[in-house]
């Protein structure tokens, strides 16, 4: 009777070769340098979105500053026609420079609800409209836009609704 012997069919080998070696060793390099590659990426956006979170701060309390900035209408160094545009020196976050400005115009409904520049025979405005941009780095910038109402006669400011006609 012959016997079926498996080591002929299957021949054993013993150890890996050079090429499977190889081909590990490849594969393995490749791996590592795209796994580093992708942790430097993320770390540079990571940097990045920490320098947009810090701009968007530094605009938002410009906003927030200008709007709590007056406690009457005029008269005082508080005050709200006293809004101006401006800019503020150079703020350095983490070794990065923030160039702040805001542009103030004032507004008008005259007559109302049209809003104008200016309007005869007013002596302030009814709302100004704020501005504020930041620049850093290269060429990078947030803009950032809000309105501020004039103060009522109890020294507050009040939202001033804008009514829209839709049977034109």
């Amino acid at each position: 009777m012959n016997r079926l012997r498996l080591d002929k069919i299957f021949p054993k080998e013993k150890g890996l070769g050079i090429v499977e070696l190889m081909i590990t060793i490849v594969i393995l390099s490749v791996t590592m340098v795209a796994t580093a590659k992708l942790q430097g990426i993320l770390l540079q956006s990571s940097s990045e979105t920490n320098e947009r979170a810090t701009a968007l701060n530094l605009v938002q309390g410009k906003l927030e500053d200008l709007q709590g900035s007056f406690n009457q209408l005029t008269g005082s160094s508080n005050s709200f026609v006293d809004i101006q545009s401006g800019a503020d020196a150079d703020i350095t976050i983490d070794n990065i420079s923030y160039a702040r400005s805001w542009v103030v115009e004032d507004n008008y409904y005259c007559p109302y609800p049209t809003i104008a520049s200016s309007c005869s025979g007013r002596s302030y405005p009814d709302f100004k409209q704020v501005t504020v941009t930041i620049t850093w780095g290269d060429n990078q910038s947030i803009v950032l836009a809000d309105s501020i109402s004039a103060p009522n006669f109890s020294g507050e400011s009040e939202v001033i609704p804008i009514l829209f006609n839709n049977n034109n």
